[in-house]
């Protein structure tokens, strides 16, 4: 019985994933149009497409593709060479509570361990439209690391391009790892930040939660 009960949970796991429904293809004139609309952004080099990133993969070089899901996402298919990484790999465990950023100096260790050195180029994804790849994205980007893009899209973005994905780990080669230069605070809202920017009428305080997170309707537990 508990064998068949394994089978069964396995069974569910598998055919729940697969079974969600797989973003459209776009058309050639539609990747065309994508490939124009990063002109118009302020910061366009943070993010790359699809069909970018995989030129730039297939380029060679010192790239690092990041896939930010829980494993079982990732094992299930993820862009070719991609290394996955979960929330707990770059939160700090110095809090009461979690979700906090980690400290440069396990960050520093972290790459390292995925083989990444200062001139790797890394490109991250997620499959909950950047929300985890962006803040990765945060984190490095204050402590120093520059050569580094989402992938727009995510997951979806990558079949929506007609790419293929995989199901085979890459091997990693560790390395060491220097952030360079000082951590750039001005890009951390303090509590003190916020407190000073309710009555600031030149400063926009953006919520970016559910109605129902922000009215405390919905009370969401860490997800680890």
């Amino acid at each position: 019985m508990k064998k068949l009960l394994v089978v069964l949970m396995i069974a569910t796991l598998i055919f729940g994933v697969a079974g969600c429904s797989s973003p459209d293809v776009k058309t050639e004139e539609e990747l065309k149009k994508q490939e124009t609309k990063y002109d118009q952004y302020a910061n366009p080099e943070v993010i790359v497409s699809a069909m970018q990133a995989k030129e730039m993969i297939d380029q060679g070089g010192k790239i690092a593709v990041i896939d930010i899901r829980k494993s079982a996402e990732y094992l299930l298919g993820h862009i070719p060479g991609a290394i996955n990484i979960w929330r707990p790999d770059y939160e700090s465990t110095n809090y009461e509570f979690g979700g906090m950023r980690a400290e440069k100096e396990k960050m520093e260790a972290f790459l390292g361990s995925l083989g990444i050195d200062n001139e790797t180029m890394i490109l991250l994804y997620d499959g909950k439209g950047e929300y985890d790849a962006a803040r990765v994205w945060w984190i490095l980007d204050m402590y120093g690391h520059e050569k580094m893009a989402l992938i727009d899209g995510g997951i979806d973005g990558w079949k929506a391009s007609g790419l293929d994905t995989t199901i085979e780990k890459p091997e990693i080669t560790p390395t060491e790892y220097k952030f360079k230069g000082d951590v750039d605070e001005s890009k951390l809202a303090t509590l003190e930040d916020v407190k000073a920017a309710i009555d600031d009428p030149n400063v926009i305080i953006l919520d970016t939660r559910s109605i129902e997170e922000a009215t405390g309707e919905s009370l969401k537990e860490r997800c680890i």
